[in-house]
């Protein structure tokens, strides 16, 4: 059990700070002007966490958002909050019924549902930074959802048939989407703009990845073959063993 005083002005409350689990982080003494980011700050280096991890409070079922005070997110003192990491503790996964089911891989439980729309989820990927999530539909779109809020930023519309697989770049920048309509397409993040079409005779697209730099871009596709593109050009295909 730790206590950790995060000081500003302003009368301080106790707030107790849970994993998923249940299990007790940290109690935490806030002052009303603080901020949940503030709050998120010192959970990270009470527990020891990279300070790159990305996290997320919930409070009553809701998810704080980072830049509410203590005050306006409704606080008081003896208030049970939940620490959830995204995606490091999570796996998401996408249904017939058109949600997406994010588990946690601590408590073994489904700590949230997204209802997507579009049809059957077919794949789901987090941004690099958890804060995000794309999904691929079976109505040929894929959905830019955020995780702390349940909500749909943006639609990407491009295929003519189900996408199959998403991919998001190390970067951020970029996304990748395959469907079985034998068509990758890859977005500009910022923009929401389609920036680059790859298609060819494979039957349709079955699974892309991006590698950990960013620069190569690897499908699979439904005539066995795994293929790896660079700048946009096929460099290299590899059959199945």
């Amino acid at each position: 059990m730790t206590d950790l005083a995060v000081t500003r002005p302003g009368t301080a409350i106790t707030v107790s700070v849970v994993r998923a689990s249940g299990k007790l982080i940290t109690r935490m003494h806030p002052g009303p002007k603080n901020t949940v980011d503030d709050l998120i700050s010192a959970i990270l280096q009470t527990a020891q966490i990279d300070g790159d991890a990305k996290m997320v409070l919930y409070f009553q079922g809701r998810v704080l958002d980072g830049q509410e005070t203590i005050e306006d997110a409704g606080l008081t003192d003896g208030a049970v909050l939940t620490a959830v990491r995204y995606p490091d503790l999570h796996v998401a996964a996408g249904y017939e019924d058109g949600v997406v089911r994010v588990w946690s891989t601590e408590a073994g439980t489904c700590s949230r549902e997204y209802s997507i729309g579009g049809g059957a989820v077919l794949s789901v990927c987090f941004g690099p930074d958890g804060q995000f999530m794309v999904t691929g539909s079976a109505d040929g779109a894929a959905r830019l959802v955020s995780v702390a809020k349940g909500t749909l930023q943006q639609t990407f519309r491009g295929h003519t048939r189900p996408v199959t697989s998403v991919a998001w770049a190390p970067h951020g920048m970029l996304l990748a989407t395959g469907s079985s309509d034998s068509t990758v397409l890859i977005w500009d993040m910022l923009a929401g703009e389609s920036v680059l079409r790859l298609e060819g005779r494979w039957g349709g697209v079955t699974a892309v990845a991006f590698s950990p730099h960013g620069k190569l871009l690897s499908t699979g596709g439904a005539d066995g073959v795994a293929r790896l593109w660079r700048g946009g050009r096929r460099g290299q295909t590899n059959p199945p063993p």
